[in-house]
C-alpha cells in the first residue's frame, strides 16, 4: 500500500486533529496481511495459559499471580452465590520489585463457599 492510498482512506474529523479510517475497498481488497518481522511472535505462535487458585478460608489469602508483565486482568467466581467472596488489592506490600499481588477470601462465615481467582498470561 502506498502512502497516497493510505491518506485517501483517512478522513479528518472537523474541528479536531483526529482522523478515522474509512472502510477499505478497491485496491486494498487484495492486500495481504502484515507479517511479523524477525524476532517477532505471530498470533498463531502466541501461547497463553491460566493459573487458577481457590480458597474456602474466611481470612484473606495473599498470592502473587503468575505472568508478570504479560498477564491479563484477574477473573473471579464463587461456587455458590449464597457464599460471596471478596477480592482486593493488598493494603500493605512488602515486595521491592513489581509483582501482581491480590488478596482474596470466602467472605461468608460458616464455610460452604469457595472463591476462585484465575489469571491468564502469555507463555510464548
Amino acid at each position: 500500500m502506498t502512502l497516497t492510498q493510505l491518506k485517501n482512506m483517512l478522513v479528518k474529523i472537523i474541528g479536531t486533529d483526529d482522523y478515522f479510517l474509512q472502510r477499505a475497498s478497491g485496491d486494498l481488497a487484495g492486500a495481504s496481511a502484515p507479517t511479523p518481522g524477525a524476532g517477532s511472535v505471530g498470533q498463531t505462535q502466541l501461547k497463553s495459559t491460566n493459573s487458577i487458585q481457590s480458597t474456602s478460608s474466611t481470612s484473606y489469602v495473599l498470592v502473587t499471580l503468575a505472568g508478570g508483565e504479560y498477564a491479563f486482568a484477574v477473573q473471579s467466581r464463587v461456587n455458590n452465590a449464597s457464599y460471596p467472596g471478596d477480592i482486593q488489592m493488598p493494603k500493605q506490600l512488602t515486595n521491592t520489585s513489581y509483582a501482581t499481588n491480590i488478596a482474596y477470601r470466602n467472605g461468608s462465615g460458616g464455610g460452604g463457599g469457595i472463591t476462585y481467582i484465575r489469571n491468564r498470561y502469555v507463555q510464548a
